[in-house]
């Protein structure tokens, strides 16, 4: 694979499935049923960091797809969209079944954690996941915040 398969739209599909080790047709389901643009044909970085953040809830937290979708799941992409990720580390995402939704929220932002129809996440070590993931496919921080990566050769 070529890893400098970047240009000013952001990386192809086959990069953030490799970057995210999904097959082919999860990743289109997820691009059908959760992705506000689900034809887009490149994924700037703050878009993949969208996808590990729905990847972990779905692998972690056990939900569909389509759930996440019932919840808002859109939220999460414009998160990541208005969010540098270097500050993304002082927020989680937390679900609530009382309510139905899903929320990113500032640390400083409290819940009740003995609540049981609380779900929550904290984004801290997403961000180094997707960093080192990065890092594993011979990238490296084009910054020194942990905002962009690009993968070189």
């Amino acid at each position: 694979m070529h890893l400098n398969s970047i240009n000013s739209r952001g990386y192809k599909p086959h990069v953030v499935r490799e970057l995210l080790g999904l097959r082919s047709q999860k990743f289109r389901n997820w691009r059908k049923i959760l992705d506000p643009i689900p034809t887009r044909t490149h994924f700037p970085a703050d878009v993949m960091f969208a996808y590990r953040i729905l990847q972990a809830l779905m692998e972690d937290y056990r939900f569909k797809p389509s759930e996440l979708k019932a919840l808002n799941s859109d939220v999460i992409f414009e998160f990541c969209l208005s969010t540098p990720i270097v500050e993304a580390v002082h927020y989680y995402v937390l679900i609530s079944k009382h309510s139905n939704d899903l929320q990113v929220l500032h640390e400083s932002v409290r819940f009740d954690i003995q609540d049981r129809k609380l779900d929550h996440m904290y984004l801290k070590d997403l961000v180094e996941e997707h960093r080192n993931a990065f890092l594993a496919m011979g990238g490296q921080p084009i910054s020194s915040n942990l905002a962009t990566f690009k993968l070189t050769h």
